[in-house]
């Protein structure tokens, strides 16, 4: 990795005064002109009219008119407006030139509780004339480090660009609610910065490679975990042995789980030793193995005796749901943490 001398620039960011705050009545104004610049945006405001929450993609899910040019995204000057806004609490950055110093700028942010960064350094820019700047590399995530209030969402998130590892330098989040890590991210390094967020309670692993130990001692330390998804990384990203369900043992005793998914990589789905921890969590509303590789249908083994063990249970298997007697038929991963462009 090219050295980036990340504490310097961040220093920088961090040593000079808030910009100028902007009344209220313009802070909108100023959103709605970044929302510009992008694909698709959400903005959220308060009851005096301060703007909240500000979600910035260039997803082409949210392109309206695929034969017109392609947004030009924010990029690090256009960040300056965030400053000006100085109650947000939320922000939402998906496919955006920015560079390490523009991220930075984030620190400076007196409210921000809530970080989600998708697509860092992605190639919608990197292959696009006009952009020969660096973008964003694995130290984008060091701003968690600087940021004025402990975090209670973070995610980190399809970020296919990045090789490097930084997840192990970030500072422990004591009052993190949810986190969504993916990737090189949810690797085993992955492991002390989770553990140093006993609050969390909603954990998303995209594309991990933890082994089955590692995660035993990730959800062993998680108490208050509500909500949680694994989707193994596939035999092309991974070199040690693949995750089985026997990672599940660390769910023994679990007191508040509702909500299990289980997608893409899962070469062991069995019972004994696996899908059984479930059974005996009596808080469990919903198991969803319905995107599962190989599949897993409603006849598999494993979820006959499951569904035998805890008929409550709402279970989606490939071929259909298995309804549970209970009331809950769904449970969205992101029940308490979408908006708007989110995903």
């Amino acid at each position: 990795m090219k050295a980036y001398l990340w504490p310097a620039i961040l220093g920088l960011a961090a040593a000079g005064p808030l910009v100028g705050t902007t009344g209220a009545e313009n802070q909108r104004e100023l959103a709605e002109r970044l929302g510009a610049l992008v694909e698709g945006y959400d903005v959220q405001t308060d009851d005096a009219g301060n703007v909240v929450l500000l979600a910035l993609s260039n997803h082409p899910i949210h392109r309206k008119d695929n034969k017109a040019p392609p947004a030009p995204g924010v990029r690090d000057d256009d960040l300056k407006a965030l400053l000006k806004m100085p109650r947000l609490r939320t922000v939402f950055l998906e496919k955006q030139p920015i560079t390490n110093a523009g991220y930075a700028m984030l620190t400076r942010l007196p409210e921000l509780t809530d970080l989600r960064l998708h697509y860092l350094n992605d190639k919608l820019f990197r292959d696009r004339k006009g952009y020969t700047y660096p973008l964003a590399d694995a130290n984008a995530a060091l701003v968690v480090n600087e940021l004025r209030r402990p975090l209670k969402v973070l995610e980190i998130k399809h970020c296919f660009a990045i090789r490097d590892v930084s997840i192990d330098r970030l500072k422990p989040q004591p009052e993190l609610e949810k986190l969504e890590l993916d990737a090189t991210f949810a690797g085993p390094k992955a492991v002390r910065f989770i553990l140093g967020s006993p609050k969390v309670r909603n954990l998303q692993l995209h594309r991990t490679t933890m082994s089955d130990a590692e995660l035993v001692c990730v959800l062993k330390g998680l108490p208050a975990l509500e909500v949680l998804e694994l989707r193994p990384a596939g035999p092309r990203d991974r070199k040690a042995k693949p995750i089985t369900a026997r990672s599940l043992r660390g769910l023994e005793g679990h007191k508040k789980l509702r909500a299990v998914y289980m997608g893409i990589n899962w070469p062991g789905t069995v019972y004994e030793g696996g899908l059984a921890q479930l059974a005996g969590i009596q808080t469990l509303e919903v198991v969803d193995l319905h995107d599962a590789q190989p599949k897993v249908t409603r006849e598999h083994p494993a979820v006959k005796r499951l569904r035998q063990a805890r008929p409550d249970v709402t279970i989606l298997a490939a071929d259909g749901i298995l309804e549970g007697t209970g009331k809950l038929k769904a449970f969205p991963r992101d029940e308490h943490y979408r908006s708007g462009v989110m995903r």
